[in-house]
């Protein structure tokens, strides 16, 4: 007998994904699916001795938002808000995110953004992460409306 389980995993809908795990069927939205792809990596690595950081997983889903174009970055960054923002741009330290956030802001905001990015602390790591969390949320639930798409480069193709 083999001390594998099997994990699989099957879009119902826009926003609703079915896990199995062995005979058990668990039915999860789109973030919590997420989420669960973050702890088994976070266990696999533990497992085989190697490190991970959750915050770094949580990272990444965040910076998915630049994979939007400016039109529905614009919508999404109207829904987000701006604490939650600074929060992602504060934990994440990526000077091409925050350059491509800034060029999809009203200039106030811009300039508003910055001036606290050069002023804010970093958030500690359950705020950063339940700040990126409502960010993530709010994507995939404009996602599942149909309001936004995002861009995946490599899917994409030219003719």
């Amino acid at each position: 007998s083999s001390d594998l389980m099997e994990i699989g995993l099957k879009k119902l809908h826009e926003n609703e994904w079915q896990i199995h795990i062995g005979y058990c069927k668990i039915r999860l939205d789109h973030f919590s699916t997420e989420l669960l792809d973050i702890t088994l990596q976070h266990a696999l690595s533990l497992e085989n001795g190697m490190q991970h950081s959750t915050l770094e997983s949580y990272v990444k889903l965040g910076l998915r938002i630049t994979n939007l174009n400016d039109l529905h970055l614009q919508k999404t960054l109207r829904s987000v808000s701006h604490v939650d923002l600074l929060n992602l741009m504060l934990t994440a330290k990526n000077d091409d995110f925050n350059a491509k956030i800034s060029r999809n802001l009203g200039v106030n905001l811009a300039k508003q953004l910055d001036a606290d990015l050069k002023k804010a602390e970093d958030p500690d790591r359950e705020l950063a992460k339940d700040s990126i969390r409502r960010i993530v949320e709010t994507t995939y639930n404009h996602e599942s409306q149909g309001e936004i798409e995002f861009i995946n480069d490599a899917a994409t193709q030219y003719i």
